[in-house]
Parts: C-alpha cells; structure tokens; sequence
C-alpha cells in the first residue's frame, strides 16, 4: 500500500528524495526484493529487549551484520545509545565504531529521534547535540521532531 500511494506521488526510483524505514529486516528486504522497490530503504536498528521484531539488532551492529544490511538499504537508523559509549572523564562522548564501520559500506546513518526536551547529558542543549552528531559523529542525517532546528544547523556548516 505505501508503495503504491508513494508511486502515485512520482516517487519511484533511487533519486527522489524520499527514504522508506523499517525497524523489521525481513520487511526491508521484502521491499527490495520480493516488491522491488529502487526507492532508498532506511534500517532502523533498535534494541533487542524491545522483542518487537525477529531482528537481533545487536547482529546488525557488527560488520557482518552492517554487511547484510548494505545489500538491500542505503542508510541505517540507530539509536543515539548505539553511537556512544559512554563518555569520559571529562564527560565528553565517546564515540561508537558504528557510523565509521557503516560509512566504509557506503550506508549512509540517521539516527533517531532527536528531542529538545530529551538531550543526553554530555551536551548542554539541543544544538550541541546536532554539532555533535554531525560535526563529531559524521551522520548523514538525523530522525527529529524539530526539523527546523536541524535545518538551521546545517546552513550554518555551509
């Protein structure tokens, strides 16, 4: 059904500006496979005690896993838990080999969601956070309630 209406809007192919997402592999590749989609598909990667989904989130975390992901999507989404580790002692994050394993695939990251009201406490606010994701983590692009903020962001890295 999704990608019948998205069809009817003219979105068809890899070069529209669209990505479709899905936390369920097996529906990622049904997408790509069994419907044929050449729309860009996003794997969200999420945690497995969530047991939502047959998908073991932590395999898809590791190279091999990333490698099974870069045959049938373009990007993955992960959740901001799986791009640090931690922080150190002078609080400052310490960065996960997530984006850097999932950039030498050529998968593009998207990490979700990003709040004003939810930021994690090794920045002081909103804005630090996307500096940090973009200028620190090298993401791609961000799931965000607050799409102006991120936009805002972006215009002044150009």
């Amino acid at each position: 059904m999704v990608l019948g209406v998205l069809n009817r809007h003219g979105y068809q192919g890899s070069g529209d500006n669209i990505f479709l997402q899905c936390f369920d592999a097996d529906e990622n590749r049904r997408l790509r496979e069994e419907f044929e989609t050449r729309l860009k598909l996003v794997q969200l990667i999420g945690d497995n005690q969530w047991n939502e989904t047959t998908t073991d989130f932590d395999q898809l975390r590791t190279a091999q896993g990333l490698a099974k992901v870069a045959e049938y999507a373009q990007a993955i989404g992960p959740g901001l838990n799986h791009l640090v580790n931690g922080t150190d002692h002078a609080g400052k994050p310490i960065a996960s080999t997530l984006v850097k394993s999932a950039h030498e695939l050529g998968l593009k990251v998207h990490p979700y969601t990003m709040r004003v009201e939810d930021v994690p406490t090794f920045v002081d606010n909103f804005d630090d956070l996307l500096h940090y994701l973009f200028d620190e983590a090298q993401v791609d692009g961000i799931f965000t309630d607050f799409p102006d903020r991120a936009v805002s962001i972006l215009r002044e890295r150009h």
